[in-house]
């Protein structure tokens, strides 16, 4: 049965208005701030002057747009003019720049961590046309009292202390929580747990789904960590039952003054050693069905795989490009180790043009 080609469509906007079609489109997201290259047909744009506060939304769909952006952000400085190529920054880059001070006058002592996040961005004039929508932590999670910067951080910087805070001490998976912009909305939610969670995207095996990396090199899992926090507090981690059966296998000493406590140094101690035990090989995806996707959000389940590659997964990193004749939405997610163990080299060598029962 023939396939019906499918027309990708791409429509650029500046501050909501049409904008000229770039020829290409290149986008990474790997974090919560994504990269976003445009290249325009040659004698375009040399007309247009791009600002730092200026809004640019690029949507890229099958046969019709998407209702939101596959990416909004800004160019990195005022007053770039560009002939045939703009590079973008995601709009959560603004939060780098703005400054806050943290003392004892101003803080968020006590605040629950989704409204201490929430504070900090809604105070990022910057971002004032995205809308927050934070989940609640659960367990509820709530900012110590000693979180200081005296002499300033950025305020991107301060999120991200906090989001790191919430880790559901309850469970040995270390999954916390993750943010990110998804078109005009800043999103902080729990990351899923891909072997309870239901999959958003699904997947059959095919010729072009799976590009598989392997890392050869003996696992590096760590099982005793110590973390050196403020004023030379020094906490310590370890797991009894790998240092039996590995021995000690010690991660470089961490030391971070903005870490405030000993409590704090413990809990950093543990996830480091924790997440090192979860050895993870990196898997890359390779389908169009993966363009709505969102890096440590989506869940993919993958059916009719051969080796017990059929399993669902959690995107970690998503890049689109798009050019003349080439469309391509590529997402890495992780997997255990263990699922390869002696069919490795079977799957190294597997000949993708056979077809798969």
């Amino acid at each position: 049965m023939a396939h019906r080609e499918m027309d990708v469509k791409i429509e650029v906007t500046l501050n909501g208005s049409g904008f000229d079609k770039p020829s290409e489109v290149k986008t990474q997201e790997g974090g919560e701030i994504p990269n976003c290259s445009l290249v325009f047909p040659a004698g375009m744009n040399s007309r247009y002057k791009i600002l730092k506060r200026d809004i640019v939304r690029v949507y890229v769909g099958l046969d019709e747009l998407p209702d939101f952006p596959t990416f909004t952000g800004h160019v990195d400085s005022d007053g770039s003019k560009f002939s045939t190529s703009l590079d973008l920054q995601g709009s959560l880059n603004r939060a780098m720049n703005d400054q806050i001070i943290v003392n004892e006058y101003n803080n968020f002592d006590g605040l629950t961590i989704e409204d201490a996040i929430r504070k900090v961005f809604e105070d990022v004039s910057a971002l004032s046309f995205m809308t927050p929508y934070l989940e609640n932590t659960s367990p509820s999670v709530k900012v110590p009292k000693d979180i200081r910067f005296k002499t300033g951080t950025s305020k991107y910087n301060l999120m991200k202390q906090f989001r790191e805070l919430a880790i559901d001490p309850l469970t040995s998976r270390i999954l916390g929580y993750t943010f990110f912009q998804h078109g005009d909305s800043f999103q902080f939610r729990k990351i899923p747990d891909p072997n309870t969670a239901s999959p958003s995207i699904s997947l059959s095996y095919g010729d072009t789904l799976f590009n598989f990396e392997f890392d050869s090199n003996d696992n590096q899992g760590f099982n005793y960590a110590r973390v050196i926090g403020k004023d030379g507090v020094v906490a310590e981690f370890q797991n009894d039952h790998r240092i039996a059966i590995d021995g000690l296998k010690e991660m470089e000493i961490i030391s971070d003054e903005t870490i405030p406590n000993a409590g704090q140094s413990y809990e950093v101690a543990r996830v480091n050693v924790l997440s090192s035990l979860f050895t993870k090989t990196p898997l890359n995806l390779n389908s169009h069905l993966l363009l709505d996707a969102i890096p440590n959000y989506s869940v993919v389940q993958v059916t009719g795989a051969p080796y017990g590659l059929s399993d669902n997964y959690l995107v970690r990193t998503k890049n689109i490009t798009v050019g003349e004749g080439m469309f391509d939405v590529q997402c890495q997610v992780t997997t255990p180790m263990d699922v390869f163990s002696n069919m490795i080299t079977q799957l190294l060598s597997l000949n993708r043009s056979s077809s798969m029962n």
